[in-house]
């Protein structure tokens, strides 16, 4: 997906959304560029993570720069909290590449996380969700995380 297909997508989703998140729609694509994953799957994955950024039942909070739920691994946890919003979309493109494959990062390793992941246990995006991966790895517990996932990116392309 283009930035401009990400940004129609928020808008569309929220009307509010706070001109910061436009701004770094352009984020998720150098980052995931950098280390050969798909920026905009990592987008619909925060949109799902934080509601379209709404932060609506959401464990984060924008200010935290995280946009994953990276560190939520219980309820009433916050989550881990980055300076900057490049790099908060940095440390979830790094995980997201952890799960992905094997391959070394490109950027120093800034994921808090990245040594807890499985290396290649999710090489596709289904198997994010905990319950469809057959090595029952994932990033996420929730039943077709994955797929919610990609039906958000469906939607995104669709703009």
């Amino acid at each position: 997906a283009t930035a401009e297909q990400m940004e129609t997508y928020i808008q569309g989703k929220n009307p509010q959304v706070p001109q910061s998140v436009l701004d770094m729609i352009p984020l998720y694509l150098s980052e995931g560029q950098a280390e050969g994953v798909r920026g905009d799957i990592a987008f619909a994955q925060s949109c799902l993570e934080t509601g379209n950024f709404t932060f609506s039942g959401s464990a984060v909070t924008l200010d935290q720069n995280n946009f994953c739920g990276m560190g939520v691994t219980s309820n009433g946890l916050k989550g881990n909290s980055f300076d900057t919003p490049q790099l908060g979309i940095r440390a979830q493109i790094q995980h997201l590449k952890a799960y992905a494959n094997r391959e070394p990062l490109q950027n120093e390793c800034i994921d808090p996380r990245f040594s807890l992941v499985t290396r290649g246990a999710a090489p596709t995006v289904q198997y994010l969700g905990i319950q469809e991966n057959p090595q029952g790895y994932g990033w996420a517990s929730g039943a077709d995380y994955g797929v919610k996932i990609l039906n958000i990116l469906e939607n995104i392309l669709a703009c």
